[in-house]
């Protein structure tokens, strides 16, 4: 029997198998010219099953058998909104995760598959999928527009957790949130239990999504929310099931991932100094004091130790800056111990092989060699370093202000320094303390030279130079450069004080973008909260990232 007739053959048998199963009418099938059957036949399905996670409810399976080998493409819409997927994989077996739905919709399917060649057939009968709202307790996400010519294609992805319940239920531990360009949410997390209470969260390189959470976890998940794999510090005695341990009191802010597969993590150890500063300033009486320093240590995929890096060794311990005797770890350790270091990143540089690492509480980001140990440079205030240390402090060229109790640095394709300037009172411990009221926050660029040991700040937003609204976010925070229009992508993850001064009702998150220009364009301003004191929930956002598609690889949203 020929290659047609073989064709026929399986479109009748899929008709009567249809109608006596009561089941759909078979596939369109497309023909050439001369009349041959030149498209591929869909024998099985397409069946589309809801995700078994209910954390993960915007998601679906779907799963269909072709006589050949194709490639799916999927027509999705709603009320208000269409767009298609097309999946790479050319296979006549398929089992794909359908991802991008909005809440609270009926969607329609339209699904066809081609060959090779690119000859089509059309399921018939769309297909149909159902969501639900959102959950109680999900954050109120406004997006406002303002040059959507310049935006950045793709969706934003972060974190978002409430501050206080006030209602007295339990609507949520936390969410992990995707929106489109309009601030649609077309993906979302729920951690419905107090397991999760998620710090630092970014895609890895395999397509999964990674976060710490409650200061002792490092979690893998799936797009599905299946985890993957999980690490915990060895501190924690209720882990995640299957997770493996690691010699490290704790795993906090961030966990970076390296070229090599690696993970860097950012933990703690605790160390009891002798004549430690009991307070702020020169003739500061001394104590006995248990002091909480990080530890930065690189694992491979199995958990097992790499290296690792003692800050308390390679910065000066005795150096107090504000938020040095803070109680931010008492809690954890379950006594009273000083928090000297407050470490919140790390990142690799590959180029240089070297790390670096950024102390809210020293006021300094600081790289030093993977392979030794020693420092390179320390981007910091001028003020209480010793030898040997101080030789290492990067002098400044221009600047408005240094930075203080900074988060998230990232290395520009110029190989400059990139990060989110937090700005706490603009303070060092011999400069008079600026009220909250009349400081703010800021996106900083500073282009480095090792050679002369100087540091230029290049661009920043959020000044009083650079911005017609002043916010101040007093932790949390980010600041990450787009790729493709070079914008910079800014998280002000808890708002105080906003519009010159004035203070907030009640705590928020804006997410602006803009251009890297002087002086910037305001391109998107995104608020997650709501600033109406009636409102019970106050929300927080540690980071926001940038993904160019819901999908990592292996297919293509378009809009």
């Amino acid at each position: 029997m020929g290659r047609s007739g073989y064709r026929y053959l399986l479109v009748g048998f899929n008709f009567w198998l249809a109608i006596l199963s009561g089941g759909c009418t078979a596939p369109t099938i497309s023909t050439s010219d001369s009349g041959d059957v030149t498209a591929p036949v869909i024998i099985t399905g397409p069946i589309l099953t809801p995700n078994t996670n209910p954390e993960v409810p915007l998601a679906a399976l779907l799963e269909l058998e072709s006589d050949e080998p194709t490639r799916v493409s999927l027509a999705v819409g709603n009320d208000t909104a269409s767009w298609r997927i097309e999946f790479d994989d050319l296979s006549s077996v398929h089992f794909l995760t359908v991802l991008g739905f909005r809440p609270d919709k009926t969607h329609t399917i339209e699904v066809t598959v081609r060959d090779a060649a690119g000859n089509g057939t059309n399921h018939p009968v769309p297909l149909e999928f159902v969501t639900g709202p959102v959950p109680y307790g999900f954050p109120p996400i406004q997006m406002k527009l303002i040059r959507p010519d310049l935006k950045e294609k793709g969706l934003t992805f972060f974190d978002c957790t409430p501050r206080s319940w006030g209602t007295g239920k339990n609507p949520a531990a936390s969410f992990l949130v995707a929106v489109n360009v309009k601030g649609e949410v077309v993906w979302y997390y729920h951690a419905s239990t107090s397991q999760y209470s998620f710090g630092d969260a970014r895609r890895l390189a395999n397509g999964n999504i990674g976060f710490t959470s409650l200061r002792n976890t490092f979690t893998e998940m799936d797009m599905l929310g299946n985890v993957v794999r999980a690490f915990h510090a060895d501190k924690n005695k209720s882990p995640v099931s299957g997770s493996i341990s690691i010699p490290i009191d704790a795993i906090h802010h961030e966990v970076f991932e390296m070229p090599s597969g690696n993970l860097l993590l950012l933990g703690t150890e605790l160390r009891t100094f002798d004549n430690f500063p009991s307070r702020y300033g020169p003739a500061a009486p001394t104590e006995t004091a248990q002091v909480v320093g990080d530890v930065i240590m690189e694992i491979d995929g199995d958990g097992n130790t790499i290296n690792s890096w003692n800050m308390l060794d390679i910065l000066d311990p005795y150096r107090v800056m504000d938020g040095s005797l803070r109680p931010y770890w008492n809690r954890y350790y379950g006594q009273v111990v000083r928090d000297w270091s407050h470490g919140n990143s790390i990142i690799y540089d590959e180029q240089d092989d070297a790390l670096i690492y950024s102390s809210r509480h020293q006021d300094a980001v600081v790289k030093f060699s993977r392979q030794t140990g020693e420092l390179i440079w320390i981007l910091a205030p001028h003020v209480l370093w010793k030898a040997p240390q101080h030789q290492f402090l990067l002098n400044p060229t221009n600047f408005t202000r240094w930075n203080y109790h900074q988060h998230a640095p990232m290395i520009t394709p110029e190989r400059n320094i990139l990060l989110f300037d937090n700005g706490n009172f603009m303070f060092a411990p011999s400069d008079p303390v600026l009220p909250e009221k009349r400081t703010y926050s800021r996106a900083v660029e500073y282009a480095i030279d090792e050679k002369t040991m100087e540091v230029t700040q290049i661009w920043d937003y959020g000044s009083p130079f650079s911005a017609n609204e002043l916010i101040y976010t007093n932790f949390l925070g980010d600041a990450d450069l787009l790729p493709e229009t070079g914008n910079v992508s800014i998280t002000f993850g808890r708002i105080l004080y906003y519009a010159n001064g004035q203070p907030a009702n009640k705590q928020f998150a804006r997410i602006i973008e803009v251009t890297r220009t002087t002086p910037s364009i305001k391109v998107s301003d995104l608020t997650v909260g709501d600033d109406d004191p009636a409102v019970p929930l106050q929300w927080e956002v540690y980071r926001s990232e940038h993904f160019p598609d819901i999908y990592p690889f292996g297919a293509r949203t378009f809009e």
